[in-house]
């Protein structure tokens, strides 16, 4: 509960056998330990926010702006927003969106694979509310999988909160 999760019982034990077996085979866990195996139990959940779209316009004399568009219960919502990068004018248009506003702790880049088409995989950890979750998306291109990790901690927090019904509810 302090790290910001309220499970129902039947996924608390399925946390805690995952717990025992990982404090098996190490010595120490930490609060990062405990966060990744409640958020691989809610990984199954169902991907309600898909990319769809995504337009950047950026440069060195130029103010950031990102146009998204996703994909909610299979219908479009777009939204164009500006930033102080192509990856934070990318997030305001997805908060924009889903009606939720994650705040960014931790954000890491690297790539997969080598070559100038190298593979890259955007890390992130947000916090929506009192509740933080983490994300991770590929793609060569970086900004593509920055966004797609951003998606994929904002499912998780979509699919265990009535909070994603926000924008739903405004666009129908």
């Amino acid at each position: 509960k302090k790290l910001g999760y309220n499970l129902k019982e039947n996924e608390l034990k399925k946390a805690f056998k995952k717990f025992k077996k990982l404090a098996d085979k190490r010595k120490n866990l930490y609060d990062e330990d405990l966060q990744a195996i409640v958020e691989d139990e809610m990984t199954t959940a169902k991907e309600i926010y898909q990319l769809s779209y995504l337009f950047i316009e950026s440069g060195t004399k130029n103010t950031p702006k990102a146009v998204v568009k996703l994909l909610i219960n299979k219908k479009p919502h777009e939204a164009a927003s500006i930033g102080d990068g192509p990856v934070d004018a990318c997030y305001k248009a997805i908060d924009k969106i889903t009606g939720l506003r994650g705040k960014l702790v931790d954000y890491s880049i690297k790539s997969i694979t080598s070559g100038k088409d190298a593979l890259g995989e955007a890390s992130i950890k947000i916090v929506v509310k009192t509740r933080m979750v983490s994300g991770r998306g590929t793609s060569t291109d970086i900004i593509e999988a920055s966004v797609k990790a951003y998606l994929n901690a904002m499912n998780k927090i979509a699919s265990t909160h009535s909070s994603r019904l926000k924008y739903e509810e405004k666009s129908l």
